[in-house]
């Protein structure tokens, strides 16, 4: 294949693995970006989707190195400065992380609420909890019914010490979260916060 032909090959695989990739098919979605790139290797947009699926699987080491890439190819581009923070965050660098999506996010139309939600962790692993709340807030202003998203404002008000505060957050989830795998975590923390609190102090019933 000559070069434009090669371009337009992997412009298909890409194709191909972002369809995977809304299948969650992660390891195919790997592969069809993976030749995308062997085809046409200056194509940000599928180091930016392998990145991407990177994440999702828990390799976030490797996403930071795809985002780094497509960066590389696409100086400037705030939506990857956005998820190279997400990425930083992820391995530990949180400081750079932060400055990273403060940045991308920085006019951003519609930005996806998992970044704000990435942002407010970096902040909380800074201890910087009053920006770490804003942040979150902000996340579930786009989505109210974030049951990940709240957890994280459960977890910031713990480190801040404000437990009772903690416990509410956690009780909306219980509430509002159908019966899942792994959510029995969440109602473990909360029984325990339950018995160092002891009962809920009942509301006072106004006067006649």
């Amino acid at each position: 294949m000559d070069g434009k032909e090669k371009v337009r090959a992997s412009g298909l695989e890409w194709m191909r693995g972002r369809i995977l990739m809304r299948q969650r098919r992660h390891e195919e979605a790997l592969w069809a970006f993976g030749k995308a790139l062997e085809l046409d290797p200056r194509n940000p947009a599928a180091y930016r989707d392998r990145g991407l699926v990177y994440g999702r699987m828990g390799q976030w080491a490797k996403a930071l190195m795809d985002l780094e890439e497509a960066l590389k190819l696409a100086p400037g581009n705030r939506e990857l400065i956005a998820l190279r923070g997400m990425a930083l965050v992820q391995v530990g660098r949180a400081e750079e992380g932060v400055k990273d999506l403060e940045e991308g996010l920085r006019k951003m139309r519609d930005p996806n609420p998992a970044l704000l939600v990435v942002l407010a962790q970096g902040y909380m692993e800074l201890d910087r909890f009053e920006e770490a709340l804003e942040w979150v807030e902000r996340a579930l202003a786009l989505d109210p019914e974030a049951a990940e998203t709240r957890v994280l404002k459960a977890a910031i008000h713990l480190r801040r010490g404000e437990v009772e505060e903690a416990r509410k957050e956690l009780r909306k989830v219980v509430r509002n979260k159908k019966r899942e795998p792994g959510w029995e975590d969440i109602e473990a923390t909360l029984d325990s916060l339950e018995k160092t609190l002891g009962p809920r102090p009942k509301e006072e019933k106004p006067k006649a």
